[in-house]
């Protein structure tokens, strides 16, 4: 179920309308008994219990939504990263250093990446989908060369 801020501050504000409604009223009154009633004083013990509870989700969420802020931020830094790592180890041949690519969910480089491209011939397929998967791509392949194409790729060929 997604969350809707809008909603759920539009349900806020309202039951604050009401609860400052209530209590303007009560303060209109022209005796202090008629003021305390007990049943007035429960009616906002209850609003105000719900509002508590709403801007306790509302805080949660906004947790979570700063997170999932951080999380597409590094993601796109990782990306953007990796996008010019490619450039640079495009112009390497198979046998210079490559510029390790970062894992897209930490920004981290990615351990026991290949030195070089002919070292990605070399990788079996457990390593190939590990490191595939690591850059965020599909790592469901036909076959080896299917897979070293791929990653060749996304380093830079």
């Amino acid at each position: 179920m997604a969350y809707n801020a809008n909603n759920l501050l539009a349900a806020v504000s309202n039951d604050l309308a009401t609860a400052m409604a209530r209590i303007a009223q009560l303060q209109s009154q022209s005796t202090p008994q008629d003021i305390f009633q007990q049943g007035d004083i429960n009616d906002l013990r209850r609003v105000v219990v719900g509002l508590e509870e709403q801007i306790r989700v509302a805080v949660q969420h906004a947790k979570e939504a700063e997170i999932a802020a951080r999380t597409c931020q590094l993601q796109l830094e990782a990306s953007h990263h990796n996008s010019i790592l490619k450039t640079f180890n495009a112009k390497m041949d198979n046998f210079q250093r490559l510029h390790p690519l970062l894992h897209y969910k930490t920004g981290q480089p990615i351990p026991n990446f290949p030195p070089s491209k002919s070292q990605i011939n070399k990788l079996e397929a457990p390593e190939l989908q590990r490191l595939l998967l690591c850059l965020g791509m599909n790592a469901n392949v036909e076959s080896l060369l299917e897979a070293r194409v791929r990653l060749i790729g996304a380093v830079g060929s």
